[in-house]
């Protein structure tokens, strides 16, 4: 049973168990005792990310063992830097988790690791570099753009809000 199972599975009792308490004549102070710790774990729930970052790295640990060599694809690539992997982490950690759905992962021949949104509307095609600095191209139905910044930065609004627009569909 994954993290985010079961806190659901306990959110699920616990709501089950707040139902009976009103219903099968406990105590005040019983009811208020579970009151609180439903409040709690209701308010953890919001605020917690389910986001699977032990899959993350998982994927990260096999791209690198794959991708870590000089000429990986047989085509001359670069090797994945050791230093990206962190970074990407890290990226994922502060930026990504718990805002936005999970990218796909890939790497590129350059040495850079590429992060991936896509739906039927927008291609998002983010790409991290071994000097902490994201390179973006979004493409629409309608239009394109592209970017770069730091990743120490803030994402820019641009790209938030189609990440937004991909996540929720």
């Amino acid at each position: 049973m994954t993290a985010m199972t079961s806190n659901y599975f306990v959110y699920a009792l616990l709501y089950d168990s707040e139902i009976s308490t009103q219903s099968n004549g406990a105590s005040s102070v019983t009811r208020e005792i579970h009151k609180k710790i439903f409040d709690v774990f209701q308010n953890f729930s919001k605020t917690t990310s389910y986001f699977p970052i032990d899959k993350i790295e998982r994927e990260l640990d096999s791209i690198y063992s794959e991708c870590g060599i000089k000429d990986w694809d047989g085509y001359g690539a670069e090797p994945l830097n050791k230093d990206l992997k962190t970074i990407v982490l890290q990226f994922i950690k502060t930026k990504i988790n718990g805002k936005y759905t999970l990218p796909e992962l890939a790497p590129d021949g350059k040495g850079c690791l590429n992060l991936e949104w896509k739906n039927d509307a927008y291609h998002i095609l983010l790409t991290i570099d071994k000097d902490s600095r994201a390179h973006y191209a979004v493409l629409t139905k309608q239009d394109s753009f592209f970017g770069d910044f730091e990743i120490k930065n803030e994402i820019p609004l641009a790209l938030r809000s189609i990440l937004q627009e991909i996540c929720q569909s």
